[in-house]
């Protein structure tokens, strides 16, 4: 069954729903520390069921897996490799390369790893 995550922006979180609107999690803070956000906007999903989130406000993308357990993070701000101002989307394509708008920078970034 596909779920549905949810950015709360304002209360710095993902919540995840089944897509019939039960509620199933939630995870997330405020703050810069690892599965904490400040003002996240834009959630991506790669054929693992990872999800990949950008943390605005934080200059970085945060990678938790499916139940919300935090995995890893890049990114810090700046205009250079692996460096961010203000990204607002993650997207993942079929090859799971990670795309991320990065509006400060007016730029779309893409990311390819191999595990």
């Amino acid at each position: 069954m596909d779920n549905v995550y949810v950015v709360d922006y304002g209360n710095d979180r993902i919540q995840k729903f089944q897509n019939n609107g039960e509620f199933l999690a939630k995870w997330g803070t405020s703050g810069n520390g690892a599965g904490q956000f400040k003002e996240p906007e834009g959630v991506g999903i790669d054929s693992e069921d990872n999800i990949y989130v950008a943390d605005t406000n934080n200059h970085r993308i945060q990678k938790f897996d499916n139940n919300g357990n935090f995995i890893t993070m890049w990114g810090s701000e700046g205009r250079g490799d692996y460096q961010f101002i203000e990204p607002i989307s993650t997207e993942v394509d079929f090859q799971d390369n990670i795309y991320v708008v990065d509006m400060g920078a007016q730029k779309i970034k893409v990311f390819c790893f191999f595990f």
